[in-house]
């Protein structure tokens, strides 16, 4: 129900806010070791006094009063460690478990002739999409150059992976109650293959093997019929992070290394059916984002469950909002996951 997602929302910002307090000691003193070890480097090549008086320099945080105060306490009042540390987590949170290339993205050139609209046409594209969200997060407080800064990058990617695992983490220990199955039957990895393989894509071949679909899965269909059907395709409301909670996968990762299901590239496959679906629309796309919208926003004017749509439903729409501005990810999934 709607109340268990925000329950849950609550008890996730409750602990994200003591963690916050608990590890800043900690994540400053990670930080000056993190400096000490880039003076070293720096010094075996004569560069290390000018370099660490500049990047101890760029860490002076924001004059109070300034406007990047404003947004979800990822800015005023912190230092830029905190800030990088706090973006990495929004990332993962709003956007996706991913980065393409890893730090390596940050070595990529921004395209100021970027399309949004082409963003899935090929995989330079994706890369440039996601850099393109990175670098508006971190503009908050960083300048350009800061932000090409190693330090950025590394604390950017450890905050991010330490939130995708805190992320799992909570969706298998709290799953059982959407699935109405008992905590016990997720703890054994082989358990979870014996009984849920089925739900989560597997398709068996004739030689007694199989391989697991992106799209013939139980989970994410309503109604499902043991095939891909667009017209009933993300009306589960299980779905998505979920398939890896039923998984025998260990640890989440960009493939499963039990399963060798695919998620960041799967859940890639899942944005660009509604994207462009929803860009195109296509009718079997708009369906999903009105009933979704009348599960989730009913009672919002600019709903699609509320009234006809107009022309520009797109751009009011808030599940289609969810999807265009770029703030999908695990918001999206978990609105659909919990609803």
């Amino acid at each position: 129900s709607c109340d268990y997602v925000l329950e849950i929302a609550r008890q996730h910002q409750a602990q994200r806010n003591t963690l916050n307090q608990e590890n800043e000691a900690l994540r400053r003193k990670l930080a000056d070791i993190s400096n000490d070890n880039d003076d070293n480097d720096n010094d075996n090549h004569g560069e290390g006094t000018t370099r660490s008086s500049k990047r101890q320099k760029m860490r002076n945080p924001s004059p109070p009063g300034s406007d990047n105060e404003t947004l979800d306490n990822t800015s005023g009042g912190q230092s830029e460690d905190q800030f990088v540390n706090a973006i990495g987590q929004k990332f993962c949170i709003l956007y996706a478990l991913w980065v393409h290339k890893g730090e390596d993205i940050f070595k990529v050139k921004l395209d100021d002739a970027y399309d949004a609209i082409e963003r899935f046409e090929n995989d330079n594209n994706k890369v440039q999409g996601q850099l393109q969200e990175i670098v508006s997060l971190l503009k908050e407080k960083l300048n350009q150059d800061t932000i090409l800064q190693k330090w950025v990058r590394r604390e950017f990617m450890k905050s991010l992976n330490s939130q995708r695992a805190n992320t799992a983490s909570r969706i298998r220990h709290n799953c059982s109650a959407v699935f109405g199955i008992l905590d016990t039957d997720l703890v054994d990895p082989e358990q979870r293959k014996a009984r849920f393989r089925g739900r989560i894509g597997w398709v068996p071949n004739k030689t007694g093997g199989g391989t697991y679909s992106s799209v013939d899965v139980d989970i994410i269909h309503k109604d499902y019929l043991g095939k891909y059907d667009l017209s009933k395709i993300f009306l589960s409301p299980v779905l998505m992070a979920a398939r890896w909670a039923l998984s025998s996968d260990v640890s989440l990762q960009e493939v499963g290394s039990s399963t060798g299901i695919r998620y960041f590239k799967d859940y890639e496959e899942y944005l660009t059916m509604l994207e462009v679906g929803l860009r195109r629309r296509k009718k079997s796309i708009v369906n999903i984002f009105r009933e979704w919208d009348a599960k989730i926003f009913p009672d919002t004017a600019s709903s699609l469950a509320s009234a006809k749509p107009s022309n520009d439903y797109i751009s009011n729409c808030p599940c289609c909002l969810m999807v265009i501005s770029g703030l999908n990810g695990l918001k999206f999934t978990f609105l659909l996951n919990f609803a």
